[in-house]
């Protein structure tokens, strides 16, 4: 294996690794947005209560 091909395994090893951190970081960023919503959606309903029994 020359030179050149190893440079583009390990580039191509990267490009892979790379994709799959951001995969994962914006999967979690998705769970995190999910929650928010979910939270505000519950206060919501609280608030929504609160005032009909006041």
């Amino acid at each position: 294996m020359s030179d050149l091909d190893l440079s583009k395994v390990l580039q191509d090893m990267l490009q892979l690794l790379k994709e799959s951190v951001s995969s994962k970081h914006a999967e979690r960023l998705e769970q995190i947005v999910i929650i928010l919503i979910a939270i505000e959606i519950v206060l919501g309903i609280i608030t929504i209560l609160v005032d009909l029994m006041a």
